[in-house]
């Protein structure tokens, strides 16, 4: 089953910030996991603060299709997290879930360029992060850019895979990490 994300009330491709939309799209993709739909994301640009991915979502971020951070500092949810004191928090949060997969061509841009300008390094907000507890993590095909922190965080989870990733450093900030 595939579920195109536009078919969800409130979700643009305009680059409108969008966050409570997407959050019910995953929430509704991750709550019938028992047909293990597929919740596809065309091409456009999906301005978001954190979403939190639950159990069994597959995401599919196709070519084009590019999920960037909400510009607002404010709108992120505070994660906990190792980053030296700074607040934490990011795009994609994978935390005590079992069987997410985020694959295809798309891009996660953490905005760090605008975001560092705004903010400076007030808060870590990583493209994708986990504290613990996830299982089964499937990352696949897709580009982390541009993050304020480090591209990725993944902490105390097991069977993970990240294949064919592509991580683009920011050429300002010191953002590129794919840590485990």
């Amino acid at each position: 089953d595939l579920v195109n994300v536009m078919s969800f009330a409130g979700v643009n491709n305009d680059g409108v910030i969008e966050t409570s939309a997407l959050q019910a799209a995953i929430n509704d993709v991750s709550a019938h996991s028992s047909t293990t739909p597929i919740l596809y994301f065309p091409p456009g640009i999906y301005r978001t603060a954190t979403l939190e991915i639950g159990s069994n979502a597959q995401i599919y971020l196709s070519s084009g299709a590019v999920l960037l951070a909400d510009p607002d500092e404010s709108d992120y949810a505070s994660l906990p997290g190792s980053t030296g004191g700074t607040p934490t928090s990011a795009i994609l949060a994978i935390r005590g879930t079992s069987n997410v997969k985020i694959f295809g061509r798309g891009v996660v841009d953490g905005d760090g360029y605008n975001l560092y300008a705004s903010y400076g390094q007030s808060m870590g907000i990583f493209d994708i992060f986990t504290d613990g507890g996830a299982n089964h993590l499937t990352v696949d095909d897709v580009m982390f850019t541009n993050s304020v922190m480090w591209q990725s965080d993944i902490q105390g989870c097991y069977d993970v895979t990240f294949s064919n990733v592509k991580d683009r450093k920011s050429t300002r900030l010191n953002s590129s990490h794919i840590t485990i």
